[in-house]
């Protein structure tokens, strides 16, 4: 029988207060928070004032992200954080400057809910018809697409992402939806909200490589894409996964031989779906089960067209213990054996593993006690050996005890080969069975697992824009670790997180003075524009009318001062001119780099944690110019790119730090005079996106466009 991921017994008694009293109501509060709507849409640029440090001028390129925006609450309809309506955002980032736009992708269901004004379309982790109505059909298993999962630019065009449909397809300079694709036949189902990028870039064949699984009562289909460069499918190969029932697979790993997918014992409850999915009471999604007595499928299946994949088959095989991944980390072969050419490498997947997983309702932001036990993400890497073949065990190895991880990402050029570092949102408790959100960035350092080096690189699509790199700066260097933990201890206060040394800088006032920080660490924040509110809680909203958005939803008009052909009637909204009320926020804090308590000697370690009222997102990492993307530098030779919700004040933060230490502090934070949606995954091109900065037609700052929340 599989081993559970976790076997040690909790004793509350053993574990010090200041730990235990790490998540509280008011954190749960503050993480709520970070799902609250964003109705707006914007487009703007970034006022210098409301830069802390400097942007790097040799960051040249679009970051985007995804994530749901308006959440139903109503009567009849309480809709899960994930079923929101998805909103991408961009940044276009060039000369140390930087232009944001926001929009929601218009589906069809969120065009139709927005003219009515409410919901009308089920979803997959709400019960229920969205109208209370008990006449809805369970059979129909059609359910809004909420396109809010991922976001992708590829072959010069942008994909909105979300798994069980197609994505939507926008235009990369406005975000302008321009509708769901098929991507010209190619899709017989729903591409997943997961890609692996692999291949090398400098030598023209980097694929990007997606999947899409069609599930049915009568089993499973997985078919796996290969795009070139330009955008057109190179490879397309079908699998059946004989012998699985309905399940849940969110995320999928490459090799240079293989796809690699990781099913969790999840059970399809049929006597769930009968007496409670029919009548409304749970979701589809509530009708999966976690089975800790069960064990991982690792299925390897051969990509078409490497060398030696006619003698290639799948293979099946199960893990030593039980888990649930939704995430992977990376995936690579091992090098060959030199005393048995003949016999095929074995295979590594990092991935995230949940010991529990469970789909009700919203559960990780209404309770402290979720984060007691229960579902904890944890490092894992599971090692399986094609050479055993079908039916063989995978090994298991907890990379971390003590750290609770999510959202994990790898170098672009280190994606499908073996990696030295991997980046992770993860708590701020330290400890073996509590837990807490995703307050914390750090960078895990293995030992052995790769060269530090990437020849042939690997960098994402687009020119490289070459600049010097941003040296020194009030955040260069940051403030010191503020006392390193070293050890296996598997006890970490969070007061000694949170200690540190001085904020990495000290923002700026009105008139650039610079402002000295208090006893708690707070200081002032840069002036942003003033805006109305709204019920919405972003703190710029302005209201909404009874019939839809303030502007036309046509993409050809959308209020985009990118496409404006002049400014002149554009309201004197020029963002320096118009200072709020200032803000106080706590400073961001430096981080610590340590050894941490693991299955695996010499795991280093580093992290930086933005406030103890603040929770990361996804981060993004990006080569810099002429380092790891060129084989000329270190793997972490990179930038990292993280949003921040600041539960304080309501708004959010773009953090820039540097990939090979973190706990220097950041060398920039842009923060941005609104919310943003708690937003799940994103990309990065190096191509500029933006508008031409001396263009005079396109304004600093355009009113924004205000849609209808669903209440």
């Amino acid at each position: 029988m599989p081993q559970h991921v976790v076997q040690e017994q909790f004793h509350p008694a053993d574990v010090p207060q200041a730990v235990a009293q790490a998540v509280t109501d008011q954190t749960i509060s503050d993480c709520a928070s970070a799902f609250a709507d964003v109705l707006n849409e914007y487009a703007y640029w970034v006022d210098e004032a409301w830069v802390e440090g400097a942007i790097p001028t040799d960051l040249v390129g679009t970051y985007f992200r995804n994530g749901p925006a308006i959440h139903a609450n109503t009567k009849h309809c309480h809709r899960h954080a994930f079923d929101g309506d998805g909103m991408v955002f961009s940044l276009a980032i060039r000369d140390g400057r930087a232009f944001f736009r926001n929009k929601f992708v218009k589906t069809a269901g969120f065009v139709s809910e927005q003219a009515a004004g409410e919901p009308l379309h089920r979803t997959t982790f709400a019960p229920g018809s969205p109208t209370g109505s008990r006449l809805f059909n369970p059979l129909d298993l059609t359910f809004k697409n909420v396109s809010n999962t991922g976001v992708f630019h590829w072959g010069g065009r942008l994909y909105s992402l979300w798994e069980a449909g197609r994505p939507y397809e926008l235009c990369p300079r406005t975000l302008n939806t321009l509708g769901e694709t098929s991507m010209g036949g190619l899709l017989k189902g729903p591409l997943a909200g997961h890609y692996r990028l692999v291949g090398d870039a400098a030598a023209g064949d980097q694929r990007w490589v997606t999947f899409g699984t069609d599930v049915k009562v009568t089993g499973i289909t997985c078919r796996f894409y290969e795009h070139d460069a330009s955008g057109a499918c190179v490879s397309e190969v079908k699998h059946q996964l004989h012998g699985q029932g309905i399940t849940f697979i969110h995320d999928m790993a490459v090799t240079d031989n293989y796809y690699v997918l990781l099913l969790g014992p999840v059970d399809f409850k049929w006597t769930t779906f009968l007496t409670k999915y029919m009548l409304g009471q749970a979701s589809v999604a509530q009708c999966l089960e976690y089975n800790p007595d069960g064990a991982v499928k690792v299925m390897l299946f051969p990509r078409p067209g490497r060398r030696g994949a006619e003698s290639r088959v799948p293979i099946v095989q199960h893990t030593d213990c039980a888990f649930f991944p939704f995430h992977h980390v990376n995936a690579y072969e091992e090098a060959a054996d030199p005393a048995h050419p003949e016999r095929p490498p074995r295979v590594v997947v990092d991935t995230v593993g949940w010991n529990d997983v469970d789909f009700d309702i919203n559960a990780f932001i209404t309770a402290p006690e979720y984060y007691q036990g229960g579902c904890r993400p944890q490092f894992l890497r599971v090692t399986a050996d094609p050479a055993a073949g079908d039916g063989a065990t995978a090994s298991t190895t907890r990379m971390l005890n003590n750290r609770t991880v999510e959202f994990p990402i790898v170098a672009p050029g280190a994606s499908g080969r073996p990696h030295a570092h991997a980046f992770f949102t993860a708590d701020a408790v330290g400890h073996e069975h509590l837990w807490g959100p995703a307050q914390v960035l750090i960078k895990v350092s293995v030992p052995g697992a790769g060269s530090g080096q990437r020849g042939g690189g690997g960098a994402q699509q687009g020119e490289r824009q070459q600049g010097g790199r941003q040296q020194g700066g009030p955040a260069a260097g940051g403030s010191g670790h503020g006392g390193g933990r070293t050890g296996s201890s598997s006890i970490v206060s969070i007061e000694g997180l949170r200690r540190g040394a001085a904020a990495p800088f000290l923002p700026t006032g009105p008139a650039g003075a610079r402002s000295p920080s208090s006893s708690d660490s707070s200081s002032s924040r840069s002036t942003i524009p003033a805006a109305s509110s709204s019920s919405s809680s972003d703190p710029s909203s302005s209201s909404t009318s009874s019939s839809g958005p303030s502007t036309s939803n046509d993409p050809s008009t959308s209020n985009d001062p990118s496409t404006s052909s002049t400014s002149t009637s554009t309201p004197a909204l020029r963002l320096h001119e118009r200072p709020p009320p200032t803000h106080t926020v706590h400073s961001t804090v430096a981080g610590q780099r340590h050894s941490m308590g693991s299955d695996v000697p010499g795991v280093v370690v580093d992290e930086w944690a933005p406030g103890p009222r603040s929770f990361c997102g996804e981060c993004m990492v990006v080569p810099k110019a002429g380092s790891a993307s060129d084989g000329s530098g270190a793997e972490d030779d990179t930038w990292v790119l993280v949003g921040v919700h600041n539960a304080e004040t309501g708004t959010a933060d773009i953090a820039v730090l540097d990939g090979r230490t973190l706990s220097a502090g950041p060398v920039a934070v842009i923060h941005l005079p609104h919310h943003l949606p708690a937003s799940f995954h994103g990309s990065f091109t190096h191509e500029y996106l933006g508008p031409d900065p001396n263009d005079a037609s396109v304004p600093r700052w355009a009113p924004p466009t205000a849609y209808r929340a669903m209440q």
